[in-house]
């Protein structure tokens, strides 16, 4: 089961500059069209990715997150950083989260 959040920023240029920052990182196991796949660094799973982020058009992103992953967390917390954005649970303008939620966190472990 994984979790889908959409990340809104202030403009397209933002949202690149997030995405060239992840691709960057030891944490980045491949591309492919518009999808980014991240593996967690803290844990040993099986799976080929624990976290696909899609570049959308425009200044969002999509993050689908397979489990609790802390250091990916912090590898988008960092990327992002003072860059206005809102976490969107499922998308819903309605339901904005703080991030380190769409890591499956239960608080800010910052």
């Amino acid at each position: 089961m994984s979790y889908e959040y959409r990340l809104v920023f202030a403009d397209e240029l933002s949202a690149e500059r997030v995405i060239d920052k992840v691709k960057s990182d030891a944490s980045h196991v491949g591309s492919r069209g518009k999808f980014i796949y991240l593996k967690e660094p803290s844990v040993e799973s099986e799976a080929t990715y624990d976290v696909r982020m899609v570049k959308e058009d425009g200044n969002s992103i999509w993050l689908e997150v397979g489990f609790r992953s802390p250091g990916l967390y912090h590898l988008l917390k960092g990327a992002i950083a003072d860059t206005p954005c809102a976490c969107l649970d499922d998308g819903d303008p309605d339901d904005e989260v703080p991030l380190y939620e769409a890591f499956r966190l239960k608080q800010d472990p910052s």
